[in-house]
């Protein structure tokens, strides 16, 4: 937007200098360039985590709790000022 040739740089004026939209196109393309790009290794790295490990608990341990699973203990014990 605000490029200007005169200062150097690619040397070529922005948009509020009279020199088009071409920049400000070039932006956009590159953004979704990169969302592209993160949407396609996001989804690899997802779909081998899911393969690999699995992305929930069984059953069992779903209705006891992760706390009490992994660490033998509860995290919040009903008697507690908070519970």
């Amino acid at each position: 937007l605000f490029a200007k040739a005169s200062l150097g740089g690619i040397g070529v004026d922005g948009l509020f200098y009279g020199g088009g939209v071409g920049l400000l196109v070039d932006q956009f393309v590159g953004v979704i360039a990169v969302g592209a790009f993160t949407l396609v290794l996001a989804l690899i790295v997802w779909t081998v985590i899911k393969a690999i490990f699995g992305l929930r608990v069984d059953q069992e341990t779903e209705t006891t709790g992760l706390d009490i699973t992994e660490m033998g203990m509860e995290a919040y014990p009903s008697e507690s000022p908070l519970g």
